[in-house]
């Protein structure tokens, strides 16, 4: 399939004459094209009352990193080794930040470098200083879906988003404010706590300012996108180069604007498909990055049809399971919209293109209308009398094993048959847990720039049937089938017992110190830092200001004032809360202000036991390619059926 490089001067002119508000700009081809021209052609652009269209020049070529000569260089300033450089860039502090490519290894390590191609506008990255996850959300750009929807040209604006980084040697992702003033800037989050940032990358290994492109107008460029910016949140150079780019695909027809066939997006009916052959391992032809095989049937293009019945709902997301011949089967179907069929214990056929995303088979691309179904949309499915078929879910039941082997995949589960049947979470005295995440915790991938978790995301380990001390190595816990990981996701209310959201792992870890006293976990709203020195240092408190006299320990955390406890929602104290520090031989020690009129929380855990742990059983692979089924906690409140997913949290004896 080929697209017209260039076309006749009367196409052009129908073309632009219809366009409104464009300015008198000029640009060309890229000079990464591989399309060839079908329609010969003298003419180069084209003048309307309105606009002119050049098509010689190189939109993307020409316009250039906006950065000074200062702030580059600390960006490309390479580190001595791994470990965290306050005096480099990191992107949630200065809105600019080199990410980790597959050819940018020292001094990390190649394990470290994770990049996930969500689809063509977001990507999520490891930033170079940090080394933490940055997902990026592309500014002034909005590719076709291709995740929860599949839209024409989504996948193939996808491809070519993957293509582009996977060769790419540099990239740098720099936020609006940065962009605009060539200096450093502020981060952004969009509603999806997503990083709001334009991506530029470099095939040249040391490249300069002038060496690189930016992905974000090469999607315009090359018909992937709309233009969706606002010349207000942009330097008027670049917003001139994208509104520039954008009126050459539409001129040149290209991709979305365009009558071609999109090679990458499925035109025909959906196909049927039975869970049982998805799973039947003799057509295990495809392997992942880390070599893991999967089924044929999954190539993220056809559109396939299941049967099944709905057993949990994730958010807007859902699981179907169907059970043929002796087995169960289970399916994840991914989607950010709400559909009247998706109710627990429906018998539905869904409709949609099959992926392979961390271990596990994933739906995309469904669709519902209750007034005009088309083909491939949800459908009920009916008896002989064309009622509606619906079905109590009952979990299986499971051993550990079962779970670690397998043996049912994306179903709904309950665990037995050891010990005392309970899940008993690891203790935090004297060893990790293993376990993070909740709203409340932060993410400390350095000192010095802490934040919280931009989600409710909690992972947990667990062991079944019996107490769980001392578990010193993680290869403990993916080792053995008793030893249980449990993922609950952001969008599931989990509640505990108090009838409060829980936002901490420490809920079921307890929050004991290394010898077993009380200890707590402290939170204050929008103040990252201070909180993690309280998590790190002694905490004293007190109605007075602390006294510069005394024995205190270096990062020592005094609150003026009182502690508020979680829930509560009258009378809440403000605090000051200090820091000591001191200089070689404690000489000139002092307390230092961190902040005040702060809400200061404090909560202290005890270890929790769960009785009926019943979830679906998924397999999970890391980045790294370690594999282990787990329990995804989907519904924490009562179903049709009065059970729970995950109830009866008990402190642990």
């Amino acid at each position: 399939m080929k697209t017209k490089s260039f076309i006749s001067l009367a196409a052009i002119a129908l073309l632009v004459t219809g366009l409104s508000g464009c300015n008198n700009v000029t640009s060309a081809l890229p000079s990464t094209s591989t399309e060839t021209s079908t329609e010969p052609s003298t003419e180069t652009s084209v003048s309307t009352s309105t606009s002119t269209v050049d098509v010689t020049k190189d939109v993307v070529a020409d316009t250039k990193l906006k950065l000074t000569d200062e702030v580059f260089a600390k960006v490309m300033s390479n580190k001595s080794d791994a470990a965290y450089d306050k005096s480099l860039s990191d992107f949630n502090v200065t809105g600019v930040e080199r990410m980790l490519t597959t050819s940018d290894y020292a001094p990390n390590s190649a394990g470290t470098v994770f990049t996930n191609y969500v689809d063509g506008d977001t990507t999520q990255f490891t930033s170079y200083n940090g080394n933490y996850s940055v997902k990026v959300r592309y500014l002034a750009v909005d590719t076709p879906e291709s995740t929860s929807e599949i839209e024409e040209w989504g996948k193939s604006a996808s491809k070519f988003n993957k293509s582009i980084l996977t060769n790419a040697k540099v990239v740098i992702v720099q936020s609006a404010a940065s962009a605009k003033s060539g200096e450093e800037g502020e981060a952004d989050l969009d509603g999806y706590q997503r990083s709001l940032a334009y991506v530029w990358y470099s095939n040249v290994s040391n490249p300069t300012l002038n060496d690189f492109r930016n992905l974000n107008l090469e999607l315009v460029f090359e018909g992937y996108s709309l233009f969706s910016g606002s010349r207000d949140d942009m330097d008027s150079d670049f917003y001139d180069a994208f509104t520039e780019a954008n009126d050459i695909a539409q001129a040149l027809n290209k991709k979305r604007y365009s009558d071609d066939v999109d090679e990458n997006y499925y035109y025909g009916n959906a196909k049927a498909l039975s869970l049982d052959t998805l799973y039947n391992q003799s057509y295990y032809t495809n392997s992942d990055d880390h070599g893991v095989k999967y089924s044929m049937y999954c190539d993220e293009y056809t559109k396939w049809t299941f049967e099944g019945v709905v057993s949990r709902k994730v958010g807007e997301a859902f699981y179907i399971q169907d059970k043929i011949g002796d087995n169960y089967y289970g399916l994840y179907v991914f989607t950010l919209r709400s559909y009247a069929p998706i109710k627990i214990g429906n018998r539905i056929k869904v409709s949609g293109i099959l992926s392979w995303y961390g271990g596990a088979y994933e739906l995309s691309g469904v669709s519902y209308s209750r007034f005009s179904h088309v083909d491939g949309d949800i459908e009920y499915v009916t008896d002989s009398e064309g009622n509606r078929v619906t079905e109590t879910v009952t979990p299986i039941e499971c051993t550990p094993s079962e779970l670690q082997a397998g043996k049912y995949p994306c179903v709904l589960v309950k665990l037995k048959g050891l010990g005392d049947n309970k899940l008993h979470f690891n203790t935090s005295i004297g060893t990790s847990s293993y376990a993070y995440g909740g709203a409340q915790e932060l993410n400390t991938y350095n000192e010095a720039y802490p934040f919280y978790n931009t989600n409710n995301d909690l992972v947990l380990f667990g062991k079944f049937g019996s107490d769980m001390q001392n578990v010193t190595s993680f290869s403990t816990l993916t080792g053995k089938a008793e030893y249980i990981r449990i993922k609950v996701p952001y969008d599931t209310i989990l509640t505990g017992n108090d009838g409060r959201v829980v936002t901490s792992y420490r809920y079921f870890t307890g929050t004991n110190d290394a010898d077993g006293n009380e200890a707590y976990q402290y939170y204050i709203s929008g103040q990252a830092s201070i909180v993690y020195a309280m998590n790190n240092n002694t905490v004293l408190s007190g109605e007075e200001t602390p006294s510069e006299t005394g024995t205190f320990s270096k990062g020592s955390v005094y609150v003026k004032g009182s502690f508020n406890a979680e829930g509560q929602e009258e009378d809440l104290s403000y605090s000051t809360v200090y820091q000591y520090s001191s200089t070689l031989n404690g000489e000139n020690s002092h307390w230092t202000e961190l902040g005040k009129d702060l809400s200061v929380f404090r909560n202290s855990f005890t270890r929790k036991v769960v009785t009926d742990v019943i979830g679906i059983s998924q397999n999970y692979e890391s980045t790294s390619g370690n594999q282990k089924y787990s329990l995804q906690i989907c519904m924490s409140n009562r179903i049709d059926d009065g059970s729970y997913d995950f109830t009866n949290f008990q402190e642990a004896e």
